[in-house]
């Protein structure tokens, strides 16, 4: 539900202005919202390591326009 909503609404208002690609990180092991970006058709596309967390990160990411 709500995640969901959060989703779209975020993805709407990046096209309305213009985006072309949507962009988050999540902490790696967060199974969960891998789970939520990935059912709304975001791909993981690479992996950091964060030192201030001590967190292994991945970048998930979505094209929502191409250029014309």
């Amino acid at each position: 539900g709500l995640g969901n909503s959060l989703i779209d609404e975020a993805e709407q208002r990046a096209i309305a202005e213009g985006a072309r690609v949507l962009q988050c990180t999540i902490r790696e092991g967060n199974c969960g919202s891998e789970q939520l970006f990935a059912k709304s058709g975001f791909a993981q596309t690479s992996r950091f390591y964060y030192p201030n967390s001590k967190n292994h990160v991945t970048v998930w990411q979505k094209v929502v326009s191409f250029a014309p």
